[in-house]
């Protein structure tokens, strides 16, 4: 039944409808709607005119008393270039990249790469949300997803060619607990690896952390 709202006739901002979709993104992350009724119910919240189209959207996902303060205009965590799903933070990758240590992952995230080799190391990461959609459009190459414990990443939407290619995973699809959940989609003419750290990987990590204290620095870099 739908929660009764005295300004349910009221529009909508962006914002309202962006903090719709930022519930649904974690409803999906945390299991209580699937991936495939993500796409769809995004769709309405996006499309909303008025509080009724954002509360029909979100009544079986969200208490009465929490839904007024959910599709207020000050609830958005993050700006700029990764936290509207039509303005993604995109790596374009024309060599090699390595993405280790203290970074910011955004909501929505795209990576473009021809024949390169690319690292993603979520381990040290600060997600900006608990469902991250990563876009991986490849040429070629190998695309290596480093996640911690609990993490989750889900490859099945990602669209692999090439007879010898392929999306290998050794995590599991469902996060533990409160961690994230990343759905990885696209196209990719190479190899994806998914894992928890291993030996290259926590080397790594140990180089970059002594490197970000030789420079002075505390913040991590894109590195070739």
């Amino acid at each position: 039944m739908t929660t009764e709202d005295p300004d349910a006739h009221l529009r909508v901002s962006n914002l309202q409808r962006e903090n719709a979709a930022a519930q649904l993104r974690d409803a999906a992350a945390d299991g209580r709607i699937s991936f495939d009724e993500l796409t769809p119910r995004l769709d309405r919240a996006f499309g909303a005119v008025t509080r009724a189209d954002l509360i029909a959207v979100l009544d079986d996902l969200v208490e009465a008393e929490r839904l007024h303060a959910v599709i207020t205009d000050e609830q958005v965590a993050g700006d700029g270039p990764g936290y509207r799903w039509d303005n993604p933070l995109v790596l374009n990758v024309k060599d090699s990249l390595t993405k280790i240590g203290d970074w910011e992952v955004p909501p929505f995230l795209e990576v473009v790469t021809g024949w390169s080799t690319v690292r993603l190391n979520f381990v040290h990461a600060r997600p900006g949300a608990k469902l991250i959609d990563l876009v991986l459009l490849s040429g070629g190459g190998t695309i290596i997803l480093v996640v911690p414990e609990g993490w989750g990443v889900d490859t099945e939407r990602l669209q692999i060619s090439g007879a010898q290619n392929e999306a290998k995973s050794r995590v599991s699809t469902r996060p533990t607990g409160d961690n994230p959940r990343i759905v990885v989609r696209g196209r990719c003419a190479g190899n994806v690896r998914v894992r928890h750290p291993e030996g290259f990987d926590r080397w790594q990590m140990r180089r970059h952390e002594k490197k970000m204290i030789r420079d002075g620095g505390d913040r991590p870099a894109l590195e070739a």
